[in-house]
């Protein structure tokens, strides 16, 4: 299937650069086959039942991004042991294997292999514990959409908003968006109206790097890490509906499934790629934001709700004036 499919035309006014002031003040557009119909994110718990479980990921965004005038490093996931990490580097060709590279205090060995599009292996040679550096010299990793031009409180602001208010275990480096629309009080009046589960999914460029190939199917995703808890799957597999919350949700829940859909405890890594044609063996409803053109997520989404509805409701979404991407609006998708 050509990528082109899932190619449209996103005017840069479109892309929200900050987020509302209150986090449920977004708008919704629900979507149910070919309906669309414009709602208000405050109205999401209405549409819930009592035997639906709503699944969350809990992963925490931690200050992946390193910076020091014009070099850059954007950590991604640690590889096997805490010292060594898959990084984004720029630029890219002071940071060959073999030689060391220096930022902000922190001390890296670049590691073969050299990966494409600036990626590298560092080995942390400070006898520190990298995650704990970060959060006294990291910044958030925000995506390159969204522009800061330096500004300090904009930056502020982001510690807080580019995170999830459940955020609670770190590993990830970038936020699981569709979570950012939750405040403490509707997570509150969900867990009165029917069950909640909570997974982790750590996540890394695999679920945002773009596809650059001519055809989706030659797109390849790098592992992500993710747990699925005893009590979360057991809360899943008796309910009736299984709603997630972001893709994330879906990638981790789907490879966590069996063939009869039943979740399967434990932790693992996902390289699931969810393309059109894909059956679905647990997930009945979708609660996401409006994802890049040509991105993985954009085809994951196309593949839930269909292609054909999906360019609709982003046809309408952008003739609405919704806001897109990180910061944006939401869709729910649900078959009924």
């Amino acid at each position: 299937m050509e990528t082109s499919i899932f190619d449209y035309d996103l005017p840069e006014d479109r892309i929200a650069q900050v987020p509302l002031p209150r986090r449920e003040s977004s708008r919704m557009l629900l979507l149910k086959g070919q309906l669309i119909e414009d709602r208000r994110f405050e109205d999401f718990p209405d549409l819930l039942k009592a035997d639906d479980c709503v699944v969350f990921n809990d992963s925490r965004v931690f200050p992946a991004r390193l910076r020091d005038g014009t070099t850059e490093i954007l950590f991604l996931r640690h590889i096997g042991e805490h010292t060594l990490w898959e990084a984004l580097c720029k630029p890219a060709r002071r940071f060959r294997p073999g030689t060391t590279a220096h930022l902000k205090g922190l001390e890296f060995k670049v590691e073969p292999p050299s990966g494409h599009y600036g990626k590298r292996m560092l080995r942390l040679l400070n006898k520190a514990d990298l995650l704990s550096e970060l959060s006294r010299v990291g910044e958030p990793p925000l995506p390159p959409y969204i522009h800061r031009h330096g500004d300090p409180a904009l930056r502020s602001m982001d510690v807080e908003r580019y995170q999830t208010i459940f955020a609670k275990n770190p590993g990830s480096a970038a936020a699981p968006t569709a979570g950012l629309h939750f405040p403490q009080e509707m997570i509150r009046r969900i867990e009165e109206k029917c069950m909640t589960a909570w997974i982790t999914l750590h996540v890394s460029n695999a679920t945002f790097q773009p596809i650059r190939c001519m055809n989706i199917e030659d797109h390849r995703m790098d592992p992500e890490a993710y747990v699925v808890s005893e009590e979360a799957a057991a809360a899943i597999n008796s309910a009736n509906r299984l709603i997630a919350v972001g893709t994330t949700v879906v990638r981790a829940i789907e490879s966590a499934a069996s063939n009869d859909g039943l979740i399967r405890p434990g932790a693992s890594a996902t390289s699931a790629y969810i393309t059109p044609g894909y059956q679905f063996r647990a997930v009945d409803c979708l609660l996401t934001n409006f994802h890049q053109p040509r991105s993985s997520l954009l085809v994951l989404v196309s593949a839930f709700a269909g292609a054909e509805e999906i360019r609709g409701a982003y046809r309408h979404a952008l003739d609405q004036s919704y806001r897109f991407l990180s910061y944006g609006d939401c869709m729910f998708i649900s078959p009924s």
